[in-house]
């Protein structure tokens, strides 16, 4: 095929193999003379990968990167030496703490849950989870019961995507329930701090089928990506566990393609009803200093990790960083999760869904879903 003039006046030549058709701005006799590990390096930066059972559409390299320096991993970095330590075939590429457990904390449990992987389905795996961090049966029900369900939450996000627009981070996975609903069309990335709760994602997602699906751990704040190489992030209730969601943002900017959107979900700090973490009214309506103190005082755990916004408070943030602007609006709560609420419950949730769509749902709604888009290349 000849070469190619973009809309930006670069040309481009393009080289067809039996599997697969890959553009550049490089000649065709160089990139003849890479190996199938360079193609993928240069995938994120200048080239367009496509799949011969849909032509045109382009595909990024997904491989991830050492986070301090960004150079290739093999396995080691080649740029400062870092050693991703894989346990299950999860990378190990966290640079921060997650607010709860030190790493090597974080890393036994996880060995401990690695022992019984063969063993234990899924739920049983979770279910030994709990058992290793100590919380009680009474109290881990609503827990289990919420990451059981979360799959029937994560297809209704997974319905109103696009088959054919890239690859997309899972940022915050825990479980992977999002990754095992859509894994099967879509490439879908896995990232979380946690390497107890990959594990478990790992567990989840091979039930599913989807063993080839990428889990990596990761620290939201600096992500072992390089620039512009999802077309999506979703990041379910997990911004408000980070303490600088300002950071993470600019984080998600920086992976994003052009055009790419974040969507998050998180609750919202001003609702009326009980704080989902804790489980206590009116939480968020006290001073942000008082509120660690409050839940503990309830013996409701530890909420010092935990820091919810309103409405208000996230468009602020989202001003203030790389996307500038958001959407943000009141997420119906799905029939599944409807199934497990007592019946009271369950009628205020089905009158709270009728009026989702109204301004006041998604100012004192349960949860906020916020969506930033990053601009078109010009």
């Amino acid at each position: 095929m000849p070469p190619q003039r973009s809309g930006s006046g670069r040309t481009h030549h393009t080289i067809t193999t039996a599997a697969i058709t890959v553009q550049t701005q490089a000649s065709p006799s160089a990139v003849g003379s890479l190996s199938t590990r360079e193609i993928g390096v240069f995938l994120a930066e200048d080239f367009f990968i496509q799949g011969t059972d849909a032509p045109g559409t382009p595909l990024l390299n997904t491989e991830p990167v050492c986070p301090r320096c960004r150079a290739d991993l093999d396995p080691t970095c080649t740029g400062c030496g870092w050693d991703p330590r894989p346990l299950r075939g999860i990378l190990d590429l966290r640079v921060g703490g997650d607010g709860l457990l030190e790493a090597d904390e974080d890393r036994a449990i996880a060995l401990d849950l690695v022992r019984e992987f063969d063993a234990l389905d899924f739920p049983r795996l979770l279910e030994r989870y709990f058992d290793l961090a100590g919380v009680p049966i009474a109290s881990r029900r609503g827990q289990v019961e919420h990451i059981l369900a979360a799959g029937a939450r994560e297809a209704r996000e997974a319905a109103t995507d696009k088959p054919d627009a890239g690859p997309i981070l899972d940022l915050g996975c825990g479980t992977a329930p999002f990754a095992a609903e859509l894994g099967r069309r879509r490439e879908v990335v896995c990232c979380d701090i946690a390497l107890r709760w990959l594990i478990l994602a790992r567990k989840r997602l091979d039930a599913a089928g989807l063993t080839a699906t990428r889990v990596v751990r990761a620290s939201a704040e600096a992500l072992p990506w390089r620039d512009a190489t999802f077309a999506r992030i979703v990041a379910g209730d997990m911004i408000e566990h980070v303490l600088d969601p300002e950071s993470v943002i600019a984080e998600a900017f920086r992976v994003l393609r052009p055009g790419g959107e974040l969507v998050m979900t998180t609750p919202n700090r001003f609702s009326p009803t009980p704080e989902p973490h804790v489980g206590l009214i009116g939480v968020g309506f006290l001073p942000r200093a008082w509120m660690s103190r409050y839940v503990s005082a309830r013996g409701r755990g530890d909420f010092r990790a935990i820091r919810t916004h309103g409405v208000e408070g996230w468009r602020r943030i989202i001003a203030a960083g790389p996307f500038g602007r958001c959407e943000i609006s009141a997420p119906r709560i799905s029939d599944e999760e409807l199934a497990l609420m007592r019946p009271a419950k369950r009628r205020l949730a089905r009158i709270y869904n009728r009026l989702s769509t109204h301004p006041l749902a998604v100012r004192f709604g349960p949860m906020l879903r916020i969506v930033c888009r990053k601009p078109e290349a010009r």
